[in-house]
């Protein structure tokens, strides 16, 4: 999902902010624990997004998204190339907890961008934060 967030939520291109709570009664029908869902947006990675998808009992294996605080961002291009990182690391290797974390370390040595991913286990979103912060790239 590529939108504009924050630490409460995301905004849509038509200009409707949605809350996590929100956003995540719109995702449960989608929800699969084999299923991905990755946010291509500030604060994409925020807890408040995985507590709101447990709450309404939406989960999906993972979530992917970015921490970087929203006033900083993530440029367009960045961004690109960081997913792009991201989609190439588990076509290649399948999607495992190891690959997950490999390619979460690489989108963090090229963007800083503060990628994090949490996996669904069964009763709880587990966080993985990846290496600190040391991209190539920044704003």
């Amino acid at each position: 999902m590529s939108c504009h967030g924050d630490e409460s939520g995301v905004e849509l291109s038509d200009g409707d902010a949605l809350t996590w709570a929100e956003l995540a009664e719109v995702l449960k029908p989608l929800a699969q624990s084999d299923r991905l869902l990755v946010m291509a947006s500030c604060s994409g990675g925020n807890p408040g997004l995985t507590r709101a998808l447990a709450l309404a009992g939406a989960t999906y294996g993972y979530v992917f998204g970015s921490n970087t605080d929203p006033k900083i961002g993530v440029s367009f291009t960045h961004s690109c190339l960081a997913w792009s990182v991201l989609y190439n690391g588990l076509i290649e290797k399948g999607v495992t907890p190891q690959s997950a974390r490999t390619s979460i370390n690489r989108m963090n040595e090229v963007v800083k961008g503060d990628f994090v991913y949490r996996r669904w286990d069964g009763k709880a979103f587990r966080r993985y934060a990846g290496k600190p912060k040391s991209g190539t790239l920044s704003n």
